[in-house]
């Protein structure tokens, strides 16, 4: 089994919708959901 991490940053997104929209880019481009699971966390950025 073989996992990949990628790291994104997303501006000015509500949790909800970094969710909606990481979830579309794993969906649509990361992951070929025939063979793959995929799964993603999210965390704040500090503003500092």
């Amino acid at each position: 089994r073989v996992g990949r991490y990628i790291e994104v940053r997303l501006d000015g997104s509500s949790a909800d919708e970094a969710r909606a929209r990481v979830d579309e880019m794993c969906r649509q481009l990361l992951a070929n959901q025939v063979i793959e699971d995929y799964r993603f966390d999210l965390e704040p950025l500090d503003a500092g």
